[in-house]
């Protein structure tokens, strides 16, 4: 990254209840798909909790800025999109390596889009192998704090609605504020 800042860590003091826990692995054994909340530490994007499908984790790596995967742009978008453009400049400044990421006119459309729509879904990949849904998870004022994300193989989903699986996530994005969780602030 160019900006250097102090890295904010995520506690889970007490760990999430086991209501969401459980709705999490729902979630990921009804779509096949890694159930993943990313947010921000410091300027770089961690895996704050994960949740695979049974009976074992796909190939599916997490988001790494430093080398982002197919598929993983929806998280991306969706904690980027709500930033105020200078907090968004700065995230930005370490993410010019990703192809993505480059183009800022084109960027800065894909954002409102997901604003307007308030979540994203993305299909990567070179034939469009991998597909991720995210949606953002708002603090108790409404900021936008982390992302929840689905990330599956693009054919578990064929014959599922993706607006019903982003309502999903949504539902339990909505819930995570009131678990004994501290999210890193997204700033």
């Amino acid at each position: 990254m160019s900006v250097h800042s102090t890295p904010r860590t995520t506690h889970w003091d007490p760990p999430p209840g086991e209501g969401a826990i459980e709705e999490l692995r729902l979630l990921a054994a009804g779509t096949g798909g890694t159930v993943v909340l990313f947010g921000w530490s410091g300027d770089v994007v961690r895996c704050l909790l994960r949740h695979d499908p049974p009976p074992r984790p796909l190939a599916i790596p997490l988001l790494d800025c430093a080398a982002p995967s197919s598929g993983m742009e929806a998280p991306l978008h969706v904690l980027l999109a709500w930033l105020p453009s200078d907090v968004l400049e700065r995230r930005l400044a370490g993410l010019e390596h990703v192809p993505s990421m480059r183009n800022r006119l084109l960027l800065a459309l894909q954002l409102a889009r997901v604003r307007a729509a308030g979540c994203d879904v993305v299909t990567g990949g070179v034939h469009g192998e991998v597909t991720s849904i995210a949606v953002p998870v708002r603090d108790g004022d409404g900021e936008v704090d982390a992302a929840l994300a689905l990330l599956a193989p693009s054919v578990y989903l064929e014959d599922l609605d993706r607006g019903v699986v982003a309502a999903d996530l949504g539902r339990v994005a909505a819930h995570l504020y009131d678990l004994p969780v501290r999210l890193p602030s997204p700033v």
